[in-house]
């Protein structure tokens, strides 16, 4: 069991990351288009928001 609140945060974001990545890779190969998956998009709005 990991008992520190910061590593359990760090998992799920790795996890994101990584349901992320699938989705990204497989997307083209279930579906004709190919669609950024939610946690790039988020990063878009996130970088948007710092540019401008």
């Amino acid at each position: 069991m990991i008992h520190s609140a910061k590593l359990k945060g760090m998992g799920a974001l790795i996890a994101l990351h990584g349901g992320n990545n699938l989705w990204e890779a497989t997307a083209p190969l279930l579906i004709e288009n190919q669609h950024i998956g939610p946690i790039r998009s988020i990063y878009h709005c996130f970088l948007n928001i710092l540019v401008n």
